[in-house]
């Protein structure tokens, strides 16, 4: 009975102390002094440079990789991308996705090859689109522990249409893309 009694005293003492008042102070700023490099707006804002990016040769495709109840998917552009900046290289698949359900939807990859090499585990991909929208997406493959491989005859993958509530699986579909 004591430690109840006690226990309640220490909680009663803990929320007396979380209602206490709380004030806020500001002040007020008279003069602001600028340097030569940091003028007051008058210098235009800085342009970011894709200089050190190089995107390689872009193959336009525009094929419809699944047209189901739910989704529309439709590749549009696949290229090899070097980046100097960060020393990294990668393929870039883009993919426009069309939600034709009013669920939010989740599409993934799984059982990623590269001309009958399997880069599933370098696969970056994971693309939600709202109910009744549409999503570019961004399908990266980079390798970080080797050489890219070079991507010359085809791209096979399983795409998922995957329920954002539920997590499970919609439409499920093999693609093979022969490369141009």
């Amino acid at each position: 009975m004591k430690k109840l009694l006690i226990l309640l005293s220490f909680a009663l003492v803990l929320f007396l102390a979380a209602c206490g008042e709380t004030t806020d102070e500001s002040k007020e700023v008279s003069n602001v002094e600028t340097t030569d490099s940091q003028s007051a707006g008058t210098e235009e804002p800085e342009e970011e440079s894709n200089e050190d990016v190089e995107e390689g040769t872009e193959s336009s495709y525009d094929q419809v990789l699944i047209d189901s109840e739910t989704a529309k998917i439709t590749l549009e552009s696949i290229s090899t991308v070097e980046d100097t900046t960060w020393d990294e290289e990668y393929h870039l698949i883009k993919l426009l996705i069309e939600n034709k359900s009013d669920k939010t939807i989740t599409v993934q990859t799984d059982e990623v090859s590269i001309d009958g090499l399997m880069v599933t585990d370098d696969v970056w991909f994971s693309e939600d689109v709202a109910g009744g929208r549409k999503a570019n997406g961004e399908m990266q493959i980079q390798v970080f522990d080797g050489d890219l491989p070079p991507l010359e005859e085809e791209l096979e993958m399983l795409l998922l249409v995957i329920d954002n509530d539920t997590f499970d699986t919609i439409d499920e579909e093999k693609v093979n893309i022969e490369i141009k």
